[in-house]
């Protein structure tokens, strides 16, 4: 981390994971469909579906080059969680210079290993090295939105 400055960026965005994906990429990542094709009438059963599913607020907490960046997203579970960040990484770029790279990591398979907290109910810990830098990420399950 070096001599550099200790900065805080807070993200309160939070979205949704029932919104329509953008592509077929965004469909895959969000495992509406299958990798095959994409399927109208798949997406619209599964969407609804997915509606009547309670979501989960959760709080990503990420280290990365000395800065402490906070962001929110709903989610069903914790897996679904780290990809609608990636999305949101994507959309606000809160990280400098690294948001689609830490984006990227995110959804790669080789680097998607989310690891539970020992002793803990509800948080996990994800990270990656990122253009030669640490990115740990804290992941919480905050509540359940009311």
């Amino acid at each position: 981390m070096g001599n550099k400055p200790f900065r805080t960026r807070h993200s309160a965005s939070v979205r949704s994971p029932l919104l329509k994906p953008a592509s077929k990429k965004a469909a895959l990542n969000q495992g509406l469909v299958a990798a095959s094709a994409i399927d109208p009438v798949a997406i619209a059963i599964r969407t609804i579906y997915a509606c009547h599913m309670a979501s989960d607020l959760f709080t990503f907490i990420c280290e990365y080059e000395g800065g402490t960046y906070v962001s929110q997203v709903l989610a069903i579970d914790h897996e679904k969680a780290l990809v609608e960040w990636a999305t949101l990484l994507r959309k606000e770029q809160p990280i400098e210079g690294a948001s689609d790279h830490i984006a990227q990591a995110a959804c790669d398979e080789l680097y998607s290993h989310i690891v539970p907290l020992t002793g803990l109910t509800g948080v996990w810990c994800w990270s990656a090295t990122v253009m030669d830098e640490l990115a740990l990420v804290n992941i919480v399950r905050s509540a359940q939105p009311s």
